[in-house]
């Protein structure tokens, strides 16, 4: 009878999704496994006939005619999915949002053979934001195949991109807390558990496959002392800076190219073109920037070279990206804060500020301060480092200069990048009500707006309603005057057209405190 009293307690929803996040976590293990192994075989060969070009040039020609024929194939794959442009994670973003909505099986295919294509040629683009994209979008097949409503979708989605970043660099918790703080900012029982199973079983098979360590690993740093670290928060200051300017390019650009007298659709070409002299005369510049990674940290470079490297590769990100190709930011950003932080470290050590054993440690904590100032996601850049090096004791300056970048990106009004590219692509409003019904989950912030105040004086947007409330794991149908307070969660319905309005208008209570 016990035993029988024990098993009907269990909370089998909670187990559920845990399955649901090893299902996911296997399946797209298996399929970043096969995209790391076709972006590796590409660029090996890629890199080979480089050489091989430097040593029999006459083989340029057939070469950039090859060249040709496969921007000729990513221009295509774009025009029959134009969801597949870009790192894909502002995609993910805007159908978490109900603004965009994806068709899991053409992105999924398109975005894979896609991504191989444009970052296997040896593009300056990264393979993270594809990774979570693809991840995400077998989340999404699995659960139209599974069934479930759309809170449910949102959570094996995003279990699904979680998954993809995890199984991309080998870092289980970096996945898990990109989802949480860039694409959902807030916490729930269902999202934490699918996701974190998903992202471990993920990243366990492609350890399989790969082996244990992140795609970017660092030997031991040297503990970092204490009374250097006013020169993390000028290093912070710099990196907040580039970012704003990066950032404000990546979305300008593509404007100026719209104005060069040749289609729109064809302006991969003109990436693909201008890569070829580089993998001639400088290849170490091509790709997502590894190799540059590992070479800022090693000394070999002057502060010119290394700002000379970084101006040449800021150039060849955006040439890269701005064009409309599949691939991503991530890495390329990683490989310019490397540069940058291997440079003003340099600097400090050549003016006898600093100890040389350090610069390793310079290089490694831009690299977390230019993801922050990039996604403005500065839990998952120290998470992210802190795997990389497979240690916690470099927790504080990480930490000094995620803050550092985070605190003057806000003061420069700088927006992650990934919300700033979904605005940019939705760029209007919800005009009218369509019928379909979305969903989405907010943990009510304490001393809030939204803490201590009743459901019946909450203005909300026509179309929209709270329809279910858990407080202290009891969940009850709201009424009229039922009083919200802080870490309820908020179970709320839109319709489809109005639920970005609804959700910023939450979003806008739950982070501002405008009480009475």
């Amino acid at each position: 009878m016990r035993r029988g009293v024990a098993v009907s307690k269990l909370n089998w929803s909670k187990i559920e999704f845990v399955w649901r996040g090893v299902l996911v976590g296997s399946i797209v293990g298996f399929v970043i496994s096969l995209f790391r192994l076709g972006l590796h075989y590409a660029l090996t060969f890629v890199f080979w006939a480089y050489e091989y070009m430097n040593e029999h040039p006459w083989w340029i020609i057939p070469w950039v005619l090859l060249s040709l024929v496969v921007s000729g194939i990513v221009i295509k794959l774009v025009q029959d999915e134009p969801d597949i442009k870009g790192s894909g994670v502002h995609d993910v973003e805007g159908h978490l949002e109900g603004v965009i909505q994806l068709d899991w099986f053409s992105v999924l295919w398109r975005k894979f053979f896609g991504g191989i294509l444009a970052i296997g040629s040896g593009l300056a683009l990264g393979r993270q934001g594809p990774a979570i994209q693809i991840g995400g979008m077998v989340g999404l097949g699995l659960h139209q195949a599974i069934g479930g409503n759309r809170s449910q979708e949102n959570i094996m989605l995003s279990a699904g991109a979680g998954a993809g970043l995890a199984a991309i660099f080998n870092t289980p918790v970096s996945g898990i807390m990109f989802m949480i703080e860039e694409v959902h900012h807030k916490l729930s029982t269902s999202l934490i558990l699918t996701t974190f199973s998903a992202t471990v079983t993920a990243n366990y098979i492609t350890s399989y496959f790969f082996g244990i360590n992140p795609v970017l690993y660092f030997d031991v740093l040297e503990f970092f002392p204490m009374h250097y670290y006013g020169y993390l928060i000028g290093m912070g200051i710099i990196l907040a800076i580039v970012g704003k300017i990066h950032k404000e390019l990546a979305m300008m650009i593509p404007n100026w190219l719209q104005k060069l007298p040749i289609p729109s659709y064809a302006l991969p070409v003109l990436s693909y073109l201008m890569i070829i002299p580089v993998g001639l005369f400088l290849p170490m510049l091509l790709a997502g920037g590894s190799n540059l990674i590992i070479s800022a940290g090693s000394g070999d470079f002057s502060v010119r070279i290394l700002l000379a490297l970084a101006l040449a590769r800021f150039v060849l990100m955006h040439a890269s990206y701005d064009t409309g190709v599949p691939g991503g930011g991530f890495t390329p950003v990683l490989a310019l804060g490397a540069l940058l932080g291997g440079a003003f470290g340099t600097v400090l050590i050549n003016q006898g500020y600093v100890d040389e054993v350090f610069l390793r440690s310079f290089v490694v904590y831009a690299m977390g301060g230019f993801l922050t100032s990039f996604t403005r996601a500065s839990l998952t850049a120290v998470f992210l480092m802190m795997e990389l090096t497979g240690s916690v004791t470099h927790l504080m300056p990480l930490a000094v200069v995620g803050l550092t970048t985070y605190t003057v990106s806000e003061m420069l009004n700088s927006e992650s990048f990934y919300r700033m590219a979904l605005l940019k692509k939705i760029n209007q409003m919800p005009s009218a009500l369509v019928g379909a019904i979305e969903s989405f989950e907010v943990v009510v912030n304490r001393n809030s707006a939204l803490d201590q105040q009743a459901t019946d004086e909450l203005d909300m947007p026509t179309g929209s309603q709270i329809v279910k409330i858990s407080r202290h794991m009891k969940e009850f149908i709201p009424r009229t005057s039922t009083v919200l307070q802080a870490n309820d969660i908020l179970y709320i319905q839109a319709d489809s057209e109005m639920i970005h309005q609804t959700m910023e208008y939450i979003e806008h209570l739950n982070t501002h405190n405008v009480k009475k």
